[in-house]
């Protein structure tokens, strides 16, 4: 193989890792993401509960029954 189709080869394997290299970025990124969507939703979940036990209570002690 002369040094031109070398360095095209090269050039072409280069282009291809990078490719096959972006496309791993890309689905841990996607993956980070909807993981720290799921944990967003934790949260709110555990706030709106938090807020129907702050309710209960404050009605609880409003009544006496505290």
């Amino acid at each position: 193989m002369n040094y031109i189709g070398s360095k095209i080869t090269l050039s072409s394997f280069l282009k291809e890792s990078i490719k096959e290299t972006l496309k791993e970025i890309v689905s841990i990124l996607d993956k980070s993401f909807e993981y720290a969507y799921n944990m967003l939703k934790c949260v709110e979940d555990s706030l709106y509960k938090a807020e129907l036990l702050k309710r209960a209570l404050l009605r609880d002690a409003f009544n006496g029954k505290i």
